[in-house]
């Protein structure tokens, strides 16, 4: 058997209709298993449908191994993108369900699903219920599995799954289940459960408030976790699920780990900190769990029961990811934990971490600022690159015509997220077409339209040339200034010398910039009260004591990148040091010397 992906047989048959697809798959499951009839309603009209020759042969000649999963995971591509938009369905990975489902069903009980999708876990559960407790299917379905989905195709994707397997399993008939269509944040749920149910499972969906209807943004703001600034979709799941099961239920989810630390989830935390529902949390710290999709994820097990303490785990590699009952847990105690960001450490962590914030000022009062880079919402169209300047003029290419603009409209700038050495500092030659004026106050305007016409005609004329597209910004909703304004006004004022660091990286990335007629985008800057500390604060915060504190505290990214937001390096304090400390510290060019005299000022040998 090969092994081509569900994306590359998604892409193969695109010119076939699903439905061709779908059934050929059923009927060659059912075909290598021996089952040429089926008695099962769901089931049978795959096998009555004309086969498309084209499907079968291009299965046939591909040697695709035909399971289950590999339905489940074609069913998920084939949700639209609209409806992936909006709903935030995506496949959860055997090993992470069954990983849940262990972790979560410690007796014979019933199960929920309020998201359901394809039936992921819905047809894992009921393969555990029948191993574990020797329970036939059509019992399961009748009397113990219950699901909701939003989308009416998911139900019926998801009855179709379970019948397969059962099918498979030697249980050929009609089956009883317990599954609806709806929205489950909206639902009566009296009218399906009045005692709760023993667990409820899931992944709820992952949607951003910005990409949500306004009905729906309404409609979570009911729920006391979510009524709190922009709270994702799968906010109050949470809530329903302690709503939804009884005194005695436990819940396990794979969801965003945003929530452990999101100002929109504050809410939440305190929901769950308060009721002590916390029982287990295993972060994958930035490894991604899902095909195809960018998302940073947690396993959250709840128990209705309270628990005086968290168990926590955070995997580390990608031999970990597939491998996460190998997993060891560190212990927090539940009344630690508030609406405030959460810090899983162990306790050698935690208290590493509380000599590095406390040795001293915290950044955020041993500088002036902390700020973040322009936001023109179209960077293609205003940078320009100095090499190409000529007798005045910087050349910019335009939809295949070579425009010139005025150097002395453009200011120097710098890309933090790209630029993170002084060797890429020195090389840098990019400036932007910078339309504003200082108004004498220490404040800059944008320059009105007619001096601009007069006082740069060339770079005028480019502007006039792409208003179109700047006209697109913002998806053409919003009125700026001036046409040929920035999409934002943020960091206009941003000049001065500085130190600037990524938005995100996986090692500590501090510039000092001395050209104070520099401004940044895609990045922050930081300015020192005190001049005299630049290069000192700047080894300090390149240190691997920034980047140990940054891994145990900062949000993650994918391939190990951690965010050098505001908010995650604020707190890490600057130790007071003596004149002749700061000589000795810069003279410092060995490593081991300069983290071993830090390891020394934060006390932590």
């Amino acid at each position: 058997m090969t092994s081509i992906t569900p994306q590359q047989i998604n892409k193969e048959l695109s010119g076939y209709s699903f439905a061709d697809v779908e059934a050929t798959v059923i009927r060659n499951i059912l075909r290598e298993a021996g089952i040429k009839s089926v008695k099962n309603e769901i089931i049978r009209p795959f096998l009555a449908r004309n086969i498309n020759t084209g499907v079968n042969f291009w299965f046939e000649t591909s040697k695709v191994a035909l399971d289950i999963e590999l339905l489940e995971k074609l069913y998920e591509l084939n949700v639209s993108e609209e409806d992936r938009k909006v709903n935030g369905s995506y496949y959860t990975p055997t090993h992470v369900v069954s990983y849940i489902i262990r972790n979560t069903v410690k007796k014979l009980g019933t199960i929920c699903d309020p998201a359901c999708g394809s039936g992921a876990f819905l047809v894992e559960s009921a393969k555990f219920l029948n191993k574990k407790f020797n329970i036939p299917f059509e019992e399961i379905y009748r009397d113990y599995l219950f699901g909701v989905d939003i989308l009416p195709t998911g139900v019926k994707r998801t009855k179709i799954i379970l019948s397969l397997w059962a099918i498979l399993q030697g249980e050929d008939k009609n089956f009883e289940f317990n599954i609806c269509q709806g929205d489950s944040l909206d639902l009566d749920w009296s009218k399906i459960t009045d005692s709760g149910f023993d667990y409820v499972l899931g992944n709820p969906p992952y949607v951003r408030t910005k990409n949500l209807r306004v009905e729906v943004r309404e409609n979570i703001k009911k729920w006391s976790t979510a009524d709190f600034g922009n709270a994702d979709l799968y906010i109050p799941f949470f809530e329903l699920a302690t709503k939804i099961t009884n005194k005695n239920g436990r819940i396990g989810f794979i969801t965003p780990s945003t929530y452990l630390t999101s100002f929109n989830a504050k809410l939440a935390r305190e929901f769950l900190s308060y009721n002590k529902f916390l029982k287990r949390i295993v972060d994958f710290n930035g490894w991604q769990v899902f095909e195809g999709a960018t998302t940073y994820t947690c396993i959250t097990i709840l128990d209705k029961k309270r628990s005086e303490s968290l168990e926590f785990s955070l995997v580390d590699s990608q031999e970990k990811l597939k491998n996460i009952d190998t997993l060891k847990f560190n212990n927090i105690k539940t009344e630690l934990l508030d609406g405030s960001e959460w810090r899983l450490l162990s306790k050698e962590d935690a208290e590493k971490i509380f000599k590095i914030e406390n040795a001293g000022s915290p950044l955020f009062k041993y500088v002036d600022k902390f700020v973040t880079g322009l936001a023109t919402l179209s960077n293609n169209l205003f940078l320009v690159e100095d090499k190409n300047s000529v007798n005045g003029f910087i050349q910019k290419e335009y939809e295949g015509q070579i425009f010139l603009i005025e150097r002395d409209i453009t200011k120097k700038i710098i890309k933090p997220n790209r630029v993170k050495s002084m060797t890429a500092l020195v090389a840098n030659k990019e400036r932007i077409i910078y339309p504003y004026i200082n108004n004498g106050k220490g404040r800059v305007k944008i320059m009105d339209e007619t001096y601009l016409k007069n006082s740069f005609p060339k770079t005028y004329e480019y502007l006039c040339a792409i208003r179109g597209d700047l006209a697109l910004r913002d998806k053409g909703g919003k009125n700026y200034e001036a046409w040929y304004a920035y999409g934002r006004t943020q960091g206009l004022n941003n000049f001065g010398e500085k130190i600037i660091l990524p938005m995100m990286d996986n090692k500590p990335s501090f510039i000092v910039v001395n050209d104070a007629d520099t401004l940044i985008y895609c990045g922050y800057a930081i300015y020192p009260k005190n001049k005299d500390d630049f290069y000192v604060l700047e080894k300090i915060l390149n240190s691997n004591l920034m980047w140990f504190y940054i891994k145990k505290t900062s949000k993650n990214y994918s391939g190990g990148f951690k965010s050098f937001a505001k908010n995650y390096v604020k707190n890490f304090s600057i130790p007071t040091l003596s004149d002749q400390e700061k000589e000795t510290f810069l003279r410092m060019s060995n490593k081991e010397q300069v983290e071993n005299f830090l390891e020394k000022k934060y006390q932590l040998v």
